[in-house]
């Protein structure tokens, strides 16, 4: 399982794949990942065994089929450390997983991510904020995440606590906490935790919903520099989808300090380029930098 499980991984990888998908309909597999020319078939055979694997490597309770579960597990191939993010579900004869790739070997570093001047010297404007909301948003695989992390990164040694459903990728130096809803540990409990710890940064790792947009908004209301993902699917539409989830356009006039939005292309050669806009409060807004 391991050695079939190497060859879907080395495809991804050469692919620049961000996500793995496999899906098991009626006892048949598909096997697709997704890179910036869309997704790719992997026609190899594939063993319907191996998403029981993955979920086991995960961490997941395999007795519980019937509920969707996400886990984390960190993959060592060609003397390399992978971290996966793995979400699996179930519905009816179908059975389906999705393997993020966290830190490829292609994810760029802070200072190449924002190789020119401009957005170099936008982006570090922003992280010098003492408090407010910064958020980072963009479509599926346009790596905000890549993005959050080189952020967190370029932070240190300030004291950074980050609230994660899963945990990503681990950073030295930085006090992260995994929401448990099954151990009574969710967004309020670990919120409680993360200011007892009086921390210059806080991290949500992505809000997804109205609960964890507020929860977002309550935190920067406390005086602390925030930092979060959200799927948008363009610049103007970010502070929109925040109201979406009930958040008022007065709290975010009174936290926004930010919005970072970022696309994936890929140039004639086949090279990977983030494409940003930055809005930053007060606004300066609308203007492209690559």
């Amino acid at each position: 399982m391991e050695e079939e499980f190497a060859k879907l991984f080395q495809f991804a990888l050469k692919n620049q794949a961000s996500d793995i998908h496999l899906t098991m309909i009626n006892e048949r597999m598909q096997v697709e990942v997704r890179c910036t020319r869309g997704m790719l078939k992997y026609r190899k055979n594939v063993s319907l065994q191996l998403i029981r694997y993955l979920r086991f490597s995960a961490d997941m309770d395999l007795m519980d089929s019937n509920r969707p579960q996400t886990g984390r597990m960190n993959y060592r191939f060609l003397k390399r450390s992978y971290a996966l993010r793995i979400a699996y579900v179930k519905s009816g004869n179908t059975e389906n997983i999705v393997i993020r790739i966290l830190n490829p070997y292609f994810a760029l570093k802070f200072d190449v991510l924002f190789e020119n001047a401009q957005a170099l010297l936008i982006m570090e404007g922003m992280l010098r904020k003492e408090q407010g909301l910064l958020l980072i948003a963009g479509t599926t695989g346009s790596g905000k995440t890549t993005t959050l992390y080189q952020c967190l990164n370029y932070l240190l040694p300030r004291k950074i606590v980050t609230i994660e459903d899963p945990i990503e990728v681990y950073l030295e130096g930085v006090v992260q906490l995994q929401i448990n809803a099954q151990k009574n540990f969710g967004f309020d409990e670990a919120i409680e935790q993360v200011l007892r710890h009086d921390p210059n940064v806080i991290v949500i790792g992505e809000i997804r919903d109205e609960y964890e947009a507020k929860a977002a908004i309550r935190v920067a209301l406390s005086g602390h520099l925030v930092l979060s993902t959200l799927h948008s699917n363009s610049l103007a539409k970010t502070r929109a989808r925040m109201e979406n989830f009930g958040v008022s356009a007065e709290d975010l006039d009174n936290v926004l300090e930010g919005i970072v939005y970022q696309r994936m292309e890929v140039g004639e050669n086949g090279r990977r380029k983030v494409r940003f806009e930055f809005e930053t409060f007060p606004q300066v807004s609308g203007e492209v930098v690559e």
